[in-house]
């Protein structure tokens, strides 16, 4: 080497360092997660309930040091059981409890950093709580539930809560609980100001049927690093734990398992945005314009390879274009397009809706749409775009289902001013694809709620609480 490309070299692997260390400074580094998929402990009273659950998650957290995890996750509910719902004071810990303090030692021995959830009690007021432990055992952060569902006795967190905390492996989290998930303030709110990667939700999602989905989507939509731990009961379809990475990526997930399970995986920094670029849907010869009502269903044909429709209603427009693998079609599985404009009323709430979607149906009747299918044909591409709103109070989300109940990946997700779109390709066993737009104000609830807005498929691509028992263990298992 001559002198000159030997300086050359130090020039170009010291540059290398550099930018090594400022992307482990700004996006941390790579960590150790543990998510726990839980089934708690039942006892004859409240605190033995407590107890016996504590004693459990000193069990995972003992295993989760000997893999070398540096943060363990369990879920809502995981300490007081959801019986306490109906009598939460009986379940409910001072923040100064000798249990709590236990809580700690669990983390100080383990040396691992903690997140739990149970009721707190401040005065005569009664909080869904997280608590963040760091490795010393010491409580950094306390966080309260701010949009509760079905949980009457307890008590909202504020809007202007601290939502995040940082580490000492690099990684700055935010954190919130089941039904946040479903609003701005906070699921958006957490990452103003980009400084947080990765975001901890702790649930107690019912049903397990768009569990994963629902995580997976904001994943994606977000470009973060999600640690989901969801409470475990097969019995009314609570279920649906997992890891997803930054790119999109589902590192583990846990769906069917009727026992507790600890989830872990090595959880890469974030990675290093790019700018994307919303691909133009091209309008062929064959494509279709259908002015439609707020919510329509448009068939596919699949005698068709491609098939190219605008769906809209107003200035709300949804275009599809799907290209089928004519040679691994099944010419009885039936798909349609569906495009929602609406408001929709669940608990005791309305909130506004938009949803551009492809979905798998079991038979010709569009209540039957979304439902498990044993679909098996393979698209080798489907494209969905919408111009959705653009405001300060308006997200967006993708939706995915498979046949096996996980997320389809990978997917192309982007955002361009108003128009939104998702990709995939060389899919098979298609149940769901699509994207949601969710405004964040809502209103108190109407009693005059028409039959779009209580649909089997709007609430299974949304919530589905209010008809789980009547669909999901009717349509989905039968």
């Amino acid at each position: 080497m001559t002198p000159l490309e030997i300086i050359s070299l130090v020039c170009n692997m010291w540059y290398f360092t550099l930018l090594l260390f400022v992307v482990s400074a700004y996006y941390g580094q790579a960590y150790k997660a543990a998510v726990v998929h839980y089934y708690p402990a039942v006892g004859t009273t409240a605190e033995e309930t407590i107890l016996k659950n504590m004693n459990e998650y000193r069990k995972y957290a003992n295993k989760a040091k000997s893999k070398g995890v540096d943060i363990i996750v369990f879920p809502e509910y995981g300490l007081v059981t959801t019986s306490a719902l109906a009598n939460p004071g009986e379940y409910s810990l001072e923040i100064q409890s000798p249990i709590i303090a236990q809580i700690g030692t669990i983390a100080r021995d383990n040396g691992v950093y903690l997140v739990v959830n149970l009721f707190e009690r401040i005065d005569d007021k009664y909080y869904n709580t997280n608590l963040v432990f760091d490795r010393n055992g010491t409580l950094i952060l306390k966080y309260h539930k701010s949009h509760l569902y079905n949980e009457f006795g307890l008590t909202p967190g504020t809007p202007n809560q601290t939502i995040t905390f940082s580490t000492d492996f690099g990684v700055t989290f935010g954190i919130f609980t089941c039904f946040d998930m479903l609003f701005a303030n906070p699921s958006l709110r957490v990452l103003e100001g980009g400084n947080v990667t990765d975001v901890i939700f702790v649930l107690g999602w019912l049903p397990s049927y768009i569990s994963l989905s629902i995580q997976h989507g904001y994943c994606v939509a977000n470009g973060v690093n999600l640690l989901a731990a969801n409470y475990g009961r097969h019995i009314d379809g609570r279920s649906g734990t997992g890891i997803y990475l930054s790119d999109g990526k589902v590192a583990k997930v846990v769906n069917d398992s009727v026992k507790s399970q600890l989830v872990v995986r090595e959880v890469p920094p974030k990675s290093l945005e790019t700018e994307k670029t919303c691909p133009r849907s091209v309008k062929e010869k064959t494509h279709t314009v259908v002015t439609t009502s707020k919510y329509y269903f448009h068939d596919v044909d699949l005698t068709k390879k491609f098939t190219s429709t605008q769906l809209c209603n107003g200035n709300f427009c949804c275009t599809f274009q799907v290209t089928l693998d004519m040679r691994q079609k099944n010419p009885t599985d039936i798909y349609k397009l569906m495009i929602f404009d609406d408001s929709v009323s669940y608990d005791k709430l309305e909130a506004n809706f938009r949803i551009c979607t492809l979905l798998a149906c079991r038979n010709e009747f569009v209540d039957s749409c979304g439902a498990m299918a044993n679909v098996t044909s393979t698209f080798k591409r489907i494209s969905v775009q919408g111009n959705f709103t653009k405001d300060n109070s308006t997200f967006y989300r993708p939706i995915t289902l498979h046949t096996s109940l996980s997320p389809l990946t990978p997917t192309a997700y982007c955002q361009a001013n108003s128009s939104v779109h998702l990709g995939t390709k060389n899919q098979k066993g298609v149940i769901i694809f699509g994207i949601f737009e969710r405004k964040d104000t809502v209103s108190e609830r109407r009693d005059d709620i028409d039959g779009a807005r209580n649909s089997k498929i709007f609430l299974v691509l949304t919530w589905g609480r209010p008809y789980y028992f009547a669909f999901f263990k009717s349509s989905v298992f039968d």
